[in-house]
């Protein structure tokens, strides 16, 4: 079984989450990036993604915002058996599917679940001097 990653996004967000992904995981000859510009439509991306794909295949489809036109699309696909479509990608999340290998069902929501724990807000904590007064 062939692992195959496609990102989907608009505008150039998936060549950038594959370069990314490169400079820290190296080459990776089974991720694809597919960009919605002003002069193609989802359908047709779609499309040309699908010819890519093998029934043998196990293929991640990673969109850019649930929801969005790239992933309403991608929804069309969900009928094959062998894909998994997920919406929100980020580079964590593209790291752990690529580095992980025969990724089951319930390895996948991990890593999905990792991913969203990922995003936080950074914050400066309080020092408790001067009664909280930082320029006293």
């Amino acid at each position: 079984m062939t692992k195959k990653v496609f990102l989907v996004s608009h505008n150039k967000l998936a060549e950038g989450l594959k370069k990314s992904a490169e400079m820290i995981a190296g080459k990776q000859d089974n991720v694809y990036a597919y960009c919605l510009m002003e002069d193609n439509s989802p359908n047709g991306l779609i499309k040309e993604l699908k010819q890519q794909i093998k029934k043998e295949d196990q293929v991640f489809l990673l969109a850019d915002i649930v929801g969005g036109s790239m992933y309403n699309e991608a929804m069309t696909l969900l009928s094959l058996p062998n894909i998994k479509l997920i919406g929100g990608m980020n580079l964590s999340l593209l790291l752990n599917i690529i580095l992980h290998e025969d990724i089951t069902d319930e390895q996948l929501l991990t890593i999905i679940q990792e991913a969203k724990d990922g995003i936080s807000l950074a914050q400066i904590p309080l020092v408790a001097s001067n009664q909280g007064n930082f320029f006293s």
